[in-house]
């Protein structure tokens, strides 16, 4: 945890920590950022999304070859069902 607090909206550094904040690199500070932000939390959501929208993808996939097998096995049938009318 970065050590700062989410309930008061000025972000203000405990006593200390401001050595230590100094003294990091920009890839660290980038971090801490990305944490006080709340950026870390949209991108993992935002990975979860779109994995849930893959699996949503696959299955319609799935789900449109199936009715598309249940239409030709229709249209075969309906062919039958007038065939059989004219022997009658």
């Amino acid at each position: 945890s970065s050590g700062f607090s989410r309930a008061n909206p000025y972000y203000m550094l405990p006593q200390g920590r401001v050595v230590q904040v100094a003294a990091m690199n920009s890839r660290e500070i980038l971090a801490l950022l990305i944490e006080i932000s709340g950026v870390g939390l949209y991108e993992k959501k935002r990975e979860e999304s779109l994995k849930i929208l893959e699996d949503s993808q696959r299955k319609k996939v799935k789900v449109d070859e199936i009715l598309g097998n249940i239409n030709s096995k229709l249209t075969e049938l309906e062919e039958e069902c007038e065939e059989l009318k004219e022997y009658q």
